[in-house]
């Protein structure tokens, strides 16, 4: 009897270690050499089928400063610990005596490719309706010109307690839920930065920074904030079970294929965090039975993965990074099965 429950519990472990192993690549490597210009969604794609899936082979690794970021020179090494695959950081592999030793000098490296979502973190803003209708707006530029470039002066009209560094803004388009046809938003795009010299009552004079297109009447002000630091973040899948659909793409594009900007219709409220990964799929197509006599709807095929980096209240940004076709408005998009 003892032989037979020895049996089954070994197998059982067996079991479980291989499962746990079937998200490694058949290829992966035990030891990888962080080096400038990866990504942690290229390093993921190293070890795992499913970059997506990287913190459940990432350990916490307390040990050590900053162990949620990784640097240029991190030794990753894959580790099994009873029977369980895990990646850790500089640490000591099966017959080592001693760790390497890790230098924080550089930058961390990002989650994914920065210039593929740089005017996200840096610039273009989602901002409420009440909210731009209420910040300060520009009234004129100097000299009565139209537009207005860096070292030029503008005349702005608002509330300017608080604060002397602004960032300008020019709405772009609304943002409509599909669902719900409901508004998400204003998305607003960077024009440039500018800081107040002057004030008189509600009126202020402000001298233009640094531009990344022209300003102009009636663009809005708000306080300036630094840019999203993406080396903190990690792909993963939402806590929850999400579904949603695709609200807007970059531009108003009419599709969207892989490295693209999508607009999703769910955020922070809903349980998605920068770094959450959906997959996206295409909506049920349907078409006519003239046998039944009735309308049915074809099984849904997966269209790709999408890694979301900014989120807001009721709607995120997400860079899509797997298409096996091209994405559309209104295609859904929820947590991995």
């Amino acid at each position: 009897m003892k032989q037979i429950l020895t049996a089954i519990t070994i197998a059982v472990f067996s079991v479980a270690a291989w499962s746990e192993s079937a998200i490694l690549k058949k290829d992966y490597p035990s030891r990888y050499v962080v080096k400038k210009g990866d990504t942690l969604w290229d390093i993921s794609g190293k070890f795992l089928k499913k970059p997506s899936r990287w913190r459940e082979i990432w350990t916490k690794n307390k040990q050590i400063k900053n162990p949620h970021r990784i640097y240029p020179g991190d030794v990753l090494r894959l580790i099994f610990v009873n029977g369980k695959p895990q990646i850790v950081i500089n640490g000591k592999a099966p017959g080592e005596s001693t760790a390497v030793a890790r230098n924080l000098k550089g930058t961390a490296i990002p989650m994914v490719r920065l210039g593929l979502i740089n005017e996200f973190l840096t610039g273009n803003r989602v901002i409420p309706k009440e909210v731009a209708e209420t910040s300060p707006y520009v009234l004129t530029v100097e000299a009565k010109r139209v537009i207005a470039g860096k070292g030029d002066k503008v005349y702005a009209r608002g509330n300017f307690t608080g604060a002397k560094r602004f960032s300008v803004y020019r709405s772009n388009r609304k943002i409509i839920d599909p669902e719900t046809g409901a508004l998400l938003g204003i998305e607003s795009t960077h024009v440039g930065d500018a800081v107040v010299t002057k004030t008189k009552g509600d009126v202020a004079q402000l001298l233009i920074t640094s531009t990344t297109g022209h300003m102009k009447k009636d663009d809005f002000l708000l306080p300036q904030r630094r840019a999203m630091d993406m080396s903190g973040y990690f792909p993963s899948r939402p806590k929850s079970n999400i579904t949603g659909q695709i609200a807007a793409l970059k531009d108003s594009a009419s599709l969207a294929a892989r490295w693209q900007v999508v607009v999703v219709n769910r955020g922070y409220s809903h349980g998605l965090k920068p770094g959450n990964v959906l997959t996206a799929w295409k909506q049920d197509r349907v078409i006519s039975d003239k046998r039944q006599l009735d309308r049915v709807a074809l099984p849904s095929d997966v269209a790709g993965e999408v890694l979301v980096f900014k989120v807001y209240e009721r709607m995120s940004y997400a860079l899509v990074m797997r298409s096996g076709d091209t994405l559309r408005v209104n295609d859904m998009v929820g947590t991995p099965k």
